[in-house]
């Protein structure tokens, strides 16, 4: 189940590119090399010397082991909160997620949902977050060269201002698959599902009080599970009107 993402997310920024003369490239990510920050750089030296003039990279949280000297376009930040970080999305036209490992990064999500030009992994659920080559661009964390290729790809795609229709393509994507309403749907058919099997089970063992209450907390924990950008009281309001669905004897 893709997670739900804020309404704020969705409708804070409007598709206009900034006004400035470079392309405002945008990544954060904890200092973990799962996340391939190492990545990153190496393909931002790779980048033809025409577009490395046209572009200004904001990193918030990573801080690289390489050097990064006569690298002037990319500006090193510390992790801020964040509703800061969301107000650094808003400048940005393209967002780089370069995890070699991940599941389905909070990132992807807020990056689309709010209309940027996305370069990620082709690893874990990000495929199936983006969806579709006209929803963003994927590359390989293997080949250094695919990464270098798609940043060239968005930038350019930026540059000659022909990424508006990438830009509202993410949105609805997102619009759709993480939609507040449709995700609570979702959860509890998941929930109302792990009810039916323990109904099931049931018939045919003895099974404890205390298993009972297990498989209960583990159809609550699916419903009230947090990440950032997830907000359980907002959640809960679509959700109470479709609780009384599932029967909790």
């Amino acid at each position: 189940i893709p997670y739900p993402v804020e309404f704020f997310l969705q409708n804070s920024l409007s598709l206009v590119l900034n006004k400035n003369d470079k392309v405002i490239i945008f990544f954060a990510s904890r200092n973990d090399p799962v996340k391939g920050g190492e990545l990153f750089i190496r393909a931002l030296k790779q980048i033809p010397d025409d577009l490395k003039n046209r572009i200004f990279v904001e990193i918030y949280g990573f801080k690289p082991e390489q050097d990064i000297i006569g690298l002037d376009f990319i500006k090193l930040n510390k992790f801020i909160p964040r509703d800061d970080l969301v107000e650094q999305y808003k400048r940005a036209d393209i967002c780089v997620i370069t995890s070699l490992f991940d599941n389905s990064p909070n990132t992807v999500y807020e990056a689309m949902a709010q209309g940027k030009i996305v370069v990620a992994s082709s690893v874990g659920g990000i495929p199936e977050i983006i969806g579709s080559k006209k929803n963003g661009f994927l590359f390989d964390p293997k080949d250094v060269n695919d990464l270098v290729e798609k940043l060239e790809n968005a930038i350019k795609l930026v540059l000659k201002g022909e990424c508006q229709f990438m830009r509202i393509n993410a949105r609805q994507r997102i619009n759709t698959i993480s939609n507040l309403s449709i995700n609570v749907e979702q959860r509890l058919n998941l929930i109302q599902f792990s009810f039916f099997i323990h109904a099931e089970l049931t018939t045919y063992f003895d099974t404890p009080s205390s298993e009972s209450l297990r498989i209960y907390s583990v159809a609550a924990a699916v419903l009230t599970s947090t990440r950032p950008g997830y907000n359980y009281n907002t959640t809960r309001k679509h959700a109470y009107g479709r609780i009384k669905l599932i029967t909790l004897d």
